[in-house]
């Protein structure tokens, strides 16, 4: 078992146990967006990647080209779903996950890290200061995080606090997160503008639970379009944060990062799980 543990309240994960996993199976139906996603981080990745709560495999699948990956998830429904679909693939391992481990942990060193994937993760985990810090000691010099998050705090409501989003995050959010952690921010930028628009109106305004399942196809269905128009306006705001950030070669040992106080979300009931 890898000793990286992501905490929550018991009571939240059984509250909030079925929305999760509805809601990645919404989301499997959904290629095109899934697609779009793995293309704004695979350039950026190296050849051992981790990535923190796999889920149902839906963003694992497109990294199985590379040398070694570790898929990770703390549900043990997920983890008998990953085995299921990674089983004949031999570069591909699955184990147990969570994010809080000691500063040296000798498993992970050994198996040389240079990518860690958290798509949708670091909103359900409390202590994000701490899981980034964590994320740093896993990596080898010069890797990196791959990060995608949910933006923007005006956009919680209904569906952030029924998947357990501690926050939704700023730029200057992640720009502190990383280097609170040490890392060099490469790359950060808005995603998917449209989408906020749907977010809004479903969270805000409908208080909806769960994202309608026929909004997400017809959604998938415009992605190719959509994803056309932001290769040549890149968005001012969007519905999510693409973040890259490295672990120097030689890393400097900084302060940990304060927490915004504009990050908090109203509601405080996490529900960590994989994307």
């Amino acid at each position: 078992m890898i000793s990286l543990r992501l905490k929550a309240r018991k009571s939240a994960r059984t509250r909030f146990r079925g929305t999760g996993a509805e809601t990645l199976r919404v989301m499997t139906q959904a290629p095109h967006y899934n697609r779009w996603i793995a293309d704004k981080l695979t350039p950026w990745a190296g050849q051992r990647v981790l990535e923190v709560g796999s889920g149902l495999g839906t963003m694992t699948q497109f990294f199985v080209d590379r040398e070694y990956v570790l898929a990770t998830d703390r549900r043990a429904d997920y983890l008998t779903a990953l085995r299921s679909r990674f089983a004949g693939l031999p570069n591909v391992d699955v184990d147990v996950g969570y994010l809080e481990l000691p500063a040296e942990n000798n498993e992970l060193a050994e198996r040389q890290i240079d990518t860690v994937l958290m798509i949708n993760v670091l909103e359900h985990i409390e202590d994000d200061v701490g899981a980034v810090n964590t994320v740093k000691s896993i990596l080898v010099p010069g890797g990196r995080l791959l990060l995608l998050v949910p933006a923007l705090p005006t956009l919680h409501g209904s569906l952030d606090r029924a998947l357990g989003h501690y926050r939704r995050y700023r730029k200057r959010d992640l720009r502190s997160l990383a280097a609170g952690a040490g890392l060099v921010v490469e790359h950060l930028a808005y995603f998917n503008f449209v989408g906020l628009f749907g977010w809004w109106f479903n969270s805000r305004i409908s208080r909806r639970r769960l994202i309608p399942e026929g909004q997400a196809r017809w959604f998938d269905l415009c992605v190719p379009l959509l994803r056309r128009l932001e290769t040549f306006f890149a968005p001012p705001v969007g519905l999510s944060l693409v973040m890259v950030a490295r672990k120097p070669a030689e890393a400097h040992r900084l302060e940990p990062a304060r927490p915004s106080m504009g990050r908090r979300a109203e509601a405080r009931t996490p529900v960590p799980g994989g994307r």
